[in-house]
């Protein structure tokens, strides 16, 4: 009896048919890759409100307005500084706004 492999995420991403209706492409691409749900509608050739539909459906948790400000800040090499405090050996973290 042989097993077989089911294919990737990206695979499947770019052979499926409705790349939008996979569950686990979805996930992927939101909590994974950390698209923005325009970035998910724009690779999926569709709009936003479909991505955001077929996640409600599938129940994918999505970030709250805060967690994708900073990731998105992140991202552009712009959301964390590392500053030493010359009084501590410690580094403090923070986010710029």
């Amino acid at each position: 009896m042989s097993a077989t492999k089911s294919p990737s995420v990206y695979q499947r991403l770019q052979t499926a048919d409705n790349p939008h209706r996979d569950e686990e492409i979805l996930r992927h691409l939101y909590h994974e890759a950390a698209l923005s749900l325009r970035e998910m509608a724009e690779r999926l050739g569709v709009s936003p409100k479909t991505v955001k539909d077929w996640m409600d459906k599938y129940g994918i948790e999505r970030r709250d307005k805060r967690e994708a400000y900073n990731l998105k800040q992140i991202q552009k090499g712009e959301g964390i500084t590392v500053n030493s405090d010359s009084e501590s050996s410690g580094k403090t973290w923070s986010f710029q706004r």
